[in-house]
This record gives structure tokens, sequence and C-alpha cells, in this order.
């Protein structure tokens, strides 16, 4: 039976806004932290930086909960601040690239459960802020109701289903636009 869809489906979550914002201003990420659940290896095989860390962790180890946490010192020994700069910026970077290529695994229910960063962020007054990122909590959400009717004779109802979550999508389109504009 042709269902009469032509459009493709995905829904998935992404992270939000406000943490692509944060990471994108951060001055600096001294912390970064993830944990990844039990499962097929979900990384690419030409995965880079983290993803590839997080691919060969996974693969060692399979049917682990897997927590990698990267912390650039906060030393302050004579020669230190070049290097620790330098280390932010390549996490700040390597973490920028991991979620935008596997911000779709991150969230409550996806393969990777727990992703926060530590980052410096410049304030109003031009003074740097610590501020954490939360990439789980601080994912898209944007509800709308979807009423299924079910009646004799129709399309199955997982194609009913599908109609009326793209009616919906498509009567609040510029809203669902906006909501996810800021993920590259």
């Amino acid at each position: 039976m042709d269902s009469g869809i032509a459009e493709d489906l995905a829904i998935r979550p992404l992270v939000g806004k406000n943490a692509w914002e944060k990471i994108n201003n951060a001055e600096a990420v001294h912390l970064f932290e993830m944990r990844l659940m039990p499962g097929p290896t979900m990384f690419p095989a030409d995965s880079g930086g983290l993803g590839q860390f997080s691919r060969d962790a996974h693969r060692c180890n399979p049917d682990a909960l897997i927590t990698l946490t990267i912390k650039v010192p906060k030393q302050r020994r004579f020669g230190r601040d070049t290097s620790r700069a330098r280390g932010e910026r390549r996490l700040r970077e390597d973490v920028q690239r991991f979620m935008s290529e596997f911000g779709s695994l991150i969230g409550p229910d996806g393969s990777v459960d727990r992703a926060i960063a530590h980052v410096s962020l410049e304030s109003s007054d031009g003074s740097l802020a610590e501020d954490r990122i939360n990439f789980v909590s601080d994912h898209i959400t944007s509800r709308k109701t979807v009423t299924l009717r079910r009646s004799e004779g129709h399309a199955p109802w997982y194609e009913a289903a599908v109609h009326a979550v793209l009616d919906v999508a498509s009567q609040h389109e510029r809203e669902l636009r906006e909501a996810v504009s800021a993920v590259p």
C-alpha cells in the first residue's frame, strides 16, 4: 500500500541554541565530560578527535558504561599560561566538532546520556565568568499536540500517526525552524 508520504521524516534530539551560543562564545573550555551507554558502536571509522577516542573506547568495551573526562589543568607555573590557553582552545574546538557531528546522539535516551562542559564566558563588564553547559538538558524541545483519530477504512495507524506529525510540523514550520536555527 502506498502511504503517499513523499517526504523524509527524521525525529532526533538536537543540542539547543543556548548551548551552541555558549560553546561558540566561550573564551576557554576547562573540562568536558561525557558518558557513553553500552551498545553497538555508533561512531564512524573516519571520526576524528573526541569521536575517534569514543569509538576506540567503545570498541574495546562494548558492554561498559564509559565516562570520558578531559580537563585542562589550572597550574600556574612559569610558562604554563601559553600551553594552558592552547589546551583550552583545542578542547573547545574538539567539543564544537563533536557536538556538530554527534549532537543527535546526545540526550536522556541517546547513546551519550551525559555531556557537560565547564567554560569561561566574557561578562558584560569584560570580566570572565565560569559557566557550565549541560548539553543533555539544553536540547531543543518544541512540543506540539498531535491529534490522531483512528477510524475504519483508513491507512494503518502508524501511517496515520506520521501524517498527523507532518501536518502539525507544517502548521508550525516557522517555530520549528527557529528552534533549530543555531544548529550547524
